[in-house]
């Protein structure tokens, strides 16, 4: 039996969620368990499925949110229900349901403002934002991640604005803006630093290879990369671990080292399937092929480049799938089959 109260013990698993500690999230969910209330058993459960989230177990994760939904819903708590919807969100974009993603983010949203919590309307803004661009819908994703800024600083909030500006990093990434990704990247790096949140610093680190791969830099590229993978490996991040391996790969293939890259690459696609993230899937799968095609295996090539546009499609990532025609029309080019 637990000798602190319900608040005392809520206040450390609001903590271990700021620094994605899923260990601690563990361990206060079973002191949880000892005060045998459904409020405290509906925390516990959110809590598991916190940490199995951050572990990337995303069935044993959406198995605990759902219970935990129950008991809010059961209990008429509409704050609790509101951060439920928001996890069970995270668990769909992460499989890359993006569809059911944004509805549950939208659901979330509205419960939110009902409750004038500005700075969890801030966050959810901010994801919302994060499933455009998992889509390519670069300025939507912009437009939602500065009205979230906006919210944060004006409260603030110095963990969200760390947040949103490792992901308006991410969209300049993708619309060839190395400049102000590095500006977001960099800014967003020292907030963490100062927070001492390590798993973030780890992220940003890997965001900041990305910029470095895009300018041709790739010695700094791979310092970056190796230095997060470090750190993701110590934290138990797989999903983070494997976009870096998968990173690691394409800065292999870009310097030539062919065989290197392939294992990277497979080390990451094995690591994106196991834990059913079909977005990472298709971008790894699609490197893959790019690999091939600088060796000339054309076949090899366009099998893997198929089979990485085919999951483009079915998850509704346009970017992607731009990105992977274009490589399946580089490959006829280069065999000579015009249309």
């Amino acid at each position: 039996m637990s000798t602190r109260t319900f608040d005392e013990i809520q206040a450390d698993v609001d903590h271990a969620l700021s620094f994605n500690d899923a260990e601690s999230l563990m361990n206060l969910a079973a002191e949880l368990d000892t005060l045998d209330t459904p409020q405290a058993e509906a925390l516990a459960n959110n809590s598991r499925g916190c940490a199995y989230y951050f572990r990337s177990n995303y069935s044993a994760a959406l198995s605990h949110f759902q219970r935990a939904m129950a008991l809010y819903e059961e209990l008429g708590d509409r704050k609790g229900i509101a951060s439920v919807t928001v996890n069970i969100g995270n668990v769909h974009w992460s499989t890359s349901d993006y569809p059911m993603a944004l509805s549950h983010y939208h659901s979330a949203l509205a419960l939110r403002e009902e409750l004038g919590d500005r700075n969890s309307v801030a966050s959810v803004m901010a994801k919302i934002g994060t499933v455009h661009w998992s889509k390519g819908d670069y300025s939507e994703a912009l437009s939602h991640h500065q009205r979230a800024l906006a919210l944060h600083e004006e409260l603030g909030d110095r963990k969200g604005v760390a947040i949103v500006k490792l992901k308006i990093g991410n969209v300049h990434i993708r619309t060839g803006d190395t400049t102000a990704a590095l500006e977001n990247f960099q800014h967003s790096l020292r907030l963490y630093e100062e927070i001492g949140d390590r798993a973030s610093v780890a992220l940003v680190t890997g965001n900041i290879g990305n910029v470095h791969i895009g300018t041709g830099d790739y010695a700094a590229a791979l310092s970056h990369y190796e230095r997060a993978l470090i750190l993701h490996e110590e934290h138990g991040d797989r999903s983070h671990a494997a976009n870096v391996l998968g990173n690691i790969g394409v800065v292999h293939n870009r310097t030539g080292d062919y065989p290197t890259a392939l294992s990277h690459l497979h080390r990451a696609l094995e690591l994106h399937e196991e834990l059913g993230e079909r977005s990472g899937a298709a971008r790894v799968t699609g490197n893959i092929g790019n690999v091939y095609y600088h060796t000339s295996d054309y076949p090899a090539a366009l099998s893997h480049l198929h089979r990485a546009l085919v999951i483009c499609e079915e998850i509704g990532d346009r970017g992607q799938a731009a990105v992977t025609t274009g490589n399946i029309g580089n490959v006829h080019f280069d065999t000579g089959d015009y249309p």
